[in-house]
């Protein structure tokens, strides 16, 4: 039997009140707010169903692809940019010979966070270099901003990759290394990141000449 609907005109608004004498016993009545949490907590479920029996089956199979690897996984590897104005900068550079040489057994050692550990030494022997001579090259290269003066460990000078040309690492640690490298120049060029008094000095470079980026 359905229930009455009785609608009574208020001061306060519209009230409704069911004629529960008309309810058959068995049936009850939830209140609205319970009804409305029942179907927000409803949720759409997914199951499997075994084509032969027809069972339905809980839970669902997910395809989880395998994290792929590049070919040099084993051997190590780094991401070097492809950003004209750091490449066109060393290709232009006059390196010499032994430089580009030096260069190339640098980055074969590079570690975690692009830090060159082994000894200059071993590398040297490697070429078949006189140390001098591998150590005035790793003077071009430093001078060139191709590499960057590291922390002093016990008595050896480490070195760095610069991280605008290249990086070993996460990618996170990678915007900050390349943000420190610009705070770097700027300090460099005596630039604080504030002109003060609304002026900047006459010898104040208005562009990075080594990325174009305006100061």
């Amino acid at each position: 039997m359905t229930p009455q609907l009785q609608i009574q005109r208020g001061t306060s608004g519209f009230h409704r009140r069911n004629r529960l004498s008309l309810l058959p016993p068995e049936v009850t009545l939830l209140p609205p707010e319970v009804t409305m949490a029942r179907c927000r907590m409803s949720q759409k479920q997914i199951n499997q169903v075994d084509q032969e029996t027809g069972q339905i089956l809980g839970g669902f199979v997910a395809y989880v692809a395998p994290k792929r690897r590049n070919g040099f996984q084993h051997e190590g590897w780094f991401a070097m940019t492809q950003a004209v104005g750091p490449m066109e900068t060393l290709a232009n550079a006059e390196l010499g010979d032994e430089a580009r040489r030096v260069f190339f057994i640098l980055v074969a050692h590079l570690e975690h966070e692009n830090f060159i550990l082994t000894p200059q030494a071993e590398m040297a022997e490697k070429l078949k270099m006189a140390r001098g001579h591998f150590s005035r090259a790793v003077m071009k290269l430093e001078a060139e901003g191709v590499i960057l003066r590291g922390p002093k460990i016990g008595r050896m000078v480490s070195f760095k990759l610069n991280p605008e040309y290249g990086w070993k690492g996460t990618a996170k640690n990678h915007v900050a290394a390349l943000d420190q490298v610009r705070k770097d120049r700027m300090k460099a060029a005596r630039i604080d990141g504030v002109i003060q008094g609304g002026k900047q000095p006459e010898d104040m470079p208005e562009v990075d000449t080594f990325t174009g980026d305006l100061f």
